[in-house]
């Protein structure tokens, strides 16, 4: 019998099942079919958790089959019918995580590879280097409290991935 852990979904962070599996082609992150659907349809073309650059046609069933017992293997073929597989988050082998940054209209974008002590004011870098706005037109806040750029994400218990961060923009008011 083949033991296969599926990785929970970036979009919900739900588990997965071998029903609801399904994969990007070009990086292999797993998700709910409807999740990354609705990722990429809404005007996100990457990889919610890489980036990597990701179309609804990348988007394919993940499908693990059970090996079948045959005695006529070759001594070239795997032979083992059993294995345990875990795929663990890339970033939390480096003792770093990944972040959701979430705006009023739930546009996401993830900003990976920080570690806990990294401060508010890089990720607000982080984020002006994606969409260009400017951090002193950032203000982020975790579960309500505002973050302050001199403080690091361990300081509002930010210690694993896949938090969400939410994000509002302040406009500088124009004369009438």
């Amino acid at each position: 019998m083949v033991n296969y852990k599926y990785e929970r979904c970036s979009v919900c962070f739900k588990s997965l099942t071998n029903e609801s599996a399904h994969t990007l082609t070009t990086c292999n992150h797993q998700y709910h079919k409807k999740c990354i659907t609705n990722w990429i349809s809404g005007g996100a073309e990457h990889c919610p958790r890489c980036r990597t650059h990701a179309t609804l046609i990348d988007i394919k069933a993940l499908h693990v089959e059970q090996a079948d017992n045959d005695d006529g293997d070759s001594d070239n073929e795997l032979t083992q019918s059993t294995s345990n597989m875990t795929i663990q988050d890339p970033a939390l082998q480096d003792n770093k995580i990944n972040v959701i940054i979430r705006d009023l209209t739930n546009h996401k974008i993830s900003i990976n590879d920080l570690a806990i002590t990294t401060k508010i004011v890089e990720v607000k870098r982080r984020i002006e280097q994606f969409n260009g706005v400017h951090m002193d037109q950032q203000r982020l806040t975790y579960r309500g409290i505002p973050l302050e750029n001199d403080r690091t994400l361990k300081d509002y218990d930010i210690v694993e991935s896949h938090k969400i961060i939410d994000a509002l923009l302040r406009w500088e008011g124009g004369k009438m």
